[in-house]
């Protein structure tokens, strides 16, 4: 099955909102704890688009992500955002945004650094002068730490279980999704997600490349925000 084509159906109920919850307040850090009015915003990789509609009301706000159906459930939940079909590494928007992010861990499904390189050129060409890009991604060692183990999720309608398997800088999520059609009786749904991550250092540096500029933000639990300022 093609990623997220059902997952995509379940992703916030099985995810949850706390990372979401988090990075908002990432956000909002960085703008000395004012609040985030009258910007144009662009998410690469929205996902659900659970994030960018936080900040819908108030700014002008865009999210793409190469998932359709992800795409589709962020239109259903928020009417405010323009979402697009694009992919993060060659989109091409008519507009120019004052902050471009690009959250959970979504640039670890691109498979090289170089096209990392290339979200990096993408994302300043879009970006007014002063503007920001802040991004996340898993780390090696949080790949290696999350080596063999499995996620459990009941929900009301469905039975989910998530089982990862790492090897150096590659991590893969096997989803097993069992959806109930009728009373003792499931359709079973089996996805795969491929992340890959490369050495901080090394991402750091092609952010340097780029920008001319690149800061670590935030490191935990295996996870590195990184800012970078046009």
């Amino acid at each position: 099955m093609k990623n997220y084509q059902f997952f995509s159906k379940i992703y916030d109920e099985v995810m949850g909102t706390e990372y979401q919850d988090f990075y908002e307040k990432i956000l909002y850090r960085l703008f000395k704890n004012a609040p985030i009015e009258d910007k144009v915003i662009l998410e690469l990789g929205c996902g659900t688009g659970e994030i960018i509609k936080r900040l819908s009301k108030n700014n002008k706000t865009f999210g793409i992500d190469i998932s359709s159906e992800m795409i589709k459930v962020a239109q259903k939940k928020d009417k405010e955002t323009k979402y697009i079909v694009m992919d993060m590494r060659d989109f091409k928007l008519p507009y120019l945004y004052d902050i471009i992010f690009c959250a959970f861990d979504s640039i670890n499904h691109i498979p090289n650094i170089s096209e990392w390189e290339k979200v990096f050129q993408n994302s300043k060409k879009h970006l007014n002068d002063n503007g920001i890009l802040i991004f996340d991604f898993n780390t090696i060692e949080k790949f290696s730490a999350i080596n063999n183990k499995t996620l459990i999720k009941n929900g009301k309608d469905f039975y989910a279980s998530i089982s990862t398997k790492s090897n150096k800088n590659k991590c893969i999520w096997d989803v097993s999704i069992f959806e109930k059609e009728k009373e003792n009786k499931y359709r079973l749904y089996k996805e795969k997600i491929v992340e890959y991550s490369f050495p901080i250092d090394d991402v750091v540096e092609k952010v340097k490349k780029v920008f001319g500029n690149a800061k670590i933000i935030k490191q935990s639990k295996g996870r590195v925000f990184v800012l970078a300022k046009k």
